[in-house]
C-alpha cells in the first residue's frame, strides 16, 4: 500500500518508462542513482487488457541503479499510483550525483512489483516493444548513449520474448522515436543479443 508523503520524502525515483519525461506528467527528472537495488524484468500484469512484463527492482547488495529523481506532489504521487498499477512505493535514499564526486542524498520513494505480480516474463507475458523502445529513449535523452547501453547491461531477465508491437502499439504511452534513436537503440539490443 502507498505510503503518504511527508515533508522529508517529496518525489519518486523512476527506473524504467518513468525515466521518459514524455510518458510522464509533474516536473522535470533530476539524473540520480540509488544504491543497492537492481532492475529486473519481472513484472507481469494486464495493461488495457493485454498481458506484458515490466519492469521492477529488488534488492541487491553493491549494485548502483540509474535513473531520475522527480519532485512530486501528493496529488502528482496520486496519479503515478494509479499508473503503475500493481507496485507499491518503498521509500529510498536516492543520489543526486554518482560518486566519487560527494553525492546530495535525499529520501524518496521507488516503485517495487507487489508478490502478485512479480514473476519473470514468459509467452503469455512478454515484453512489448513499443515499452522497451520507450524506456530506452529515456535513458539515451537522459545519460545518452552510454546511459542506455548501461540500462541494458545491468538489467536482469533478457530471456523473456520481446514481441514487436511497433505497427500497432499495445503500450498506451507509446514513444515517438526519431530515426536515429531508432537506429541507437536498434545497435544496442543486437550488440546486446536481445534482438
Amino acid at each position: 500500500m502507498p505510503q503518504p508523503m511527508d515533508d522529508r520524502h517529496t518525489g519518486y525515483f523512476g527506473y524504467g518508462s518513468l525515466v521518459n519525461s514524455r510518458t510522464r506528467s509533474g516536473g522535470a527528472g533530476r539524473r540520480s542513482f540509488v544504491q543497492g537495488w537492481i532492475r529486473q524484468w519481472r513484472h507481469c500484469s494486464l495493461l488495457n487488457g493485454h498481458k506484458c512484463c515490466a519492469l521492477t527492482v529488488a534488492p541487491r547488495d553493491g549494485v548502483i541503479l540509474s535513473g531520475v529523481f522527480v519532485a512530486d506532489s501528493d496529488d502528482g504521487l496520486a496519479k503515478i499510483d494509479e499508473r503503475e498499477e500493481g507496485y507499491s512505493r518503498e521509500r529510498v535514499s536516492v543520489s543526486l550525483e554518482r560518486a566519487p564526486r560527494k553525492p546530495e542524498i535525499i529520501p524518496g520513494f521507488l516503485y517495487l512489483s507487489e508478490p502478485p505480480y512479480r514473476r519473470a516474463g514468459d509467452d503469455e507475458y512478454p515484453i512489448w516493444r513499443t515499452y522497451l523502445d520507450c524506456v530506452l529513449a529515456g535513458y539515451l535523452r537522459t545519460f545518452g548513449v552510454a546511459g542506455a547501453e548501461d540500462f541494458v547491461r545491468t538489467t536482469e531477465g533478457w530471456d523473456c520474448p520481446i514481441v514487436d508491437d511497433r505497427s500497432a502499439p499495445l503500450y498506451p504511452r507509446a514513444d515517438v522515436l526519431t530515426e536515429t534513436e531508432a537506429q541507437i537503440i536498434n545497435r544496442i539490443l543486437t550488440e546486446h543479443g536481445i534482438l
